[in-house]
């Protein structure tokens, strides 16, 4: 239970982190957003000088040149046109841009936080294992130790009982050699 619970921790602990980026993330969005529709108002301003620049020419020109006053507002109505369509697909354009942008950095977040997650999940894994190899490393040590202590306890008694040195010689223990 203890290692579900550090391997909880772990997942947690990142938590503030990824809410942080996601925070940072959409401030940035929102800055941008602030530009773009700064940009925005400067168009409408655009449009709007010039169709003030329309309606002047079209008070100062006299009425005997109504020829000429039509071509000018045809020609200023069709470029007023062209960069409203300009700026509709530029803006359309933007808009998807930013979406995809959005979509992207949301991606790679979670990309970023599953992979945080694997590496905690793994490191929490690799602990238990590497505590339960010293523990049974340790385990091995002691049953050696014992064994060894066995060993020469049976020496000791082999060199007083002809049964017991028979037995160590055929487990190929030398009952008249002392191990370290």
């Amino acid at each position: 239970f203890e290692d579900l619970k550090e391997e909880e921790r772990c997942f947690t602990d990142r938590n503030p982190e990824m809410k942080l980026d996601k925070l940072n993330q959409k401030v940035k969005y929102l800055e941008r957003e602030n530009g773009d529709l700064a940009m925005d108002l400067e168009d409408v301003e655009s449009t709007l000088q010039i169709n003030k620049d329309l309606i002047s020419i079209l008070m100062e020109t006299s009425f005997s040149n109504d020829e000429k006053t039509a071509k000018i507002v045809d020609n200023l109505k069709s470029e007023i046109q062209l960069k409203n369509d300009q700026l509709k697909k530029l803006k359309h354009e933007r808009d998807s841009l930013k979406s995809q942008n959005l979509l992207l950095e949301q991606v790679k977040l979670d990309m970023i936080s599953k992979e945080e997650e694997t590496i905690a999940f793994y490191d929490a894994d690799n602990r238990r294992i590497k505590d339960a190899m010293e523990k049974k490393e340790y385990t091995l040590q002691m049953l050696e130790s014992r064994l060894y202590d066995c060993e020469k306890f049976l020496r000791e008694c082999g060199k007083s009982d002809d049964a017991i040195r028979e037995k160590l010689k055929e487990l190929k223990l030398n009952p008249d050699v002392d191990r370290k």
